[in-house]
C-alpha cells in the first residue's frame, strides 16, 4: 500500500470488498463442495478472490499459513441419533 496514492478510507474500502466476496463465495457454494475442498483448494479459491479484490493501488494477498480450514460432516453424528 503506498500511503501517497492510497488513502485510509480507500484502503477500508477495498478490504470491506474482500470481505464481502469471501461472505458471497460461503453464501453461494454448495456445502457438498465445501466439505470436498481440501485446505489448498480454500487457500487458492481465497487467493482467486483476493486477486479480484486487488488493483493498481492495493494488493489483497492471502499466505497459506494465514489460513486455517477445518470441516466436519456433522449429518452423520444426527443419523446415529435416529
Amino acid at each position: 500500500m503506498d500511503k501517497e496514492t492510497l488513502s485510509v478510507e480507500e484502503r477500508d474500502l477495498y478490504v470491506s470488498g474482500m470481505i464481502k466476496a469471501v461472505h458471497q463465495f460461503w453464501e453461494e457454494t454448495d456445502l457438498e463442495v465445501c466439505l470436498q475442498m481440501t485446505k489448498q483448494d480454500m487457500v487458492k479459491k481465497l487467493q482467486e478472490i483476493a486477486e479480484t479484490c486487488s488493483n493498481e493501488k492495493i494488493t489483497v494477498t492471502v499466505s497459506e499459513d494465514d489460513v486455517g480450514y477445518e470441516y466436519m460432516d456433522e449429518r452423520r453424528f444426527d443419523k446415529e441419533k435416529l
